[in-house]
């Protein structure tokens, strides 16, 4: 028998997701499904907001100040985007990623933008700021887009440059 407690970081911060007590030796698979429900919310939640931000950009910048809550009034397609949760922006500090850098997946291509966030060239314009989100909007299911997406120049892909941040 074991206690079981899931926690997931949001925002900086650990919070529990679900905790069991006594839970017998087959405890991960009652766990499991808790958890990909929970990480299937939390990234349906980051491809929302991402696409939030895209469609509200032109919207903030025609319209008059204060109008819309603070934080998404500086979300103009002309103003700077703003840094990404998802560490591409610390790639693009450290200089493993340049920005108008090309990045590929599965015959997908991406442009890196200002603060890490990710220009999907197709015919939508959608732009957004974690390489999962992306990633997963383009499969139709969850996927870890940092082990999907490639650098196009040499083909490495961006868990390997995350990782080589991370040991520096």
């Amino acid at each position: 028998m074991a206690d079981v407690e899931v926690v997931a970081a949001t925002q900086g911060e650990w919070s529990t997701v679900r905790t069991w007590q006594a839970v017998g030796a087959r405890w991960p698979h009652e766990v499991a499904m808790s958890v990909l429900v929970h990480m299937r919310y939390l990234a349906d939640v980051a491809f929302k907001d991402a696409q939030w931000a895209t469609l509200a950009g032109p919207i903030a910048a025609a319209l008059p100040p204060g109008l819309l809550p603070a934080g998404l009034a500086g979300e103009s397609a002309a103003s700077p985007a703003p840094r990404a949760p998802d560490a591409l922006a610390e790639l693009i500090e450290a200089g493993l990623v340049e920005v108008g850098e090309q990045l590929v997946w599965n015959g997908h291509t991406a442009t890196v933008r200002e603060g890490g966030v990710l220009h999907d060239g197709g015919p939508h314009e959608f732009a957004v700021s974690t390489v999962t989100a992306l990633a997963s909007s383009l499969a139709g299911y969850t996927v870890n887009g940092w082990h999907l997406w490639r650098r196009a120049r040499d083909d490495r892909p961006l868990s390997d440059l995350r990782t080589a941040l991370a040991t520096r």
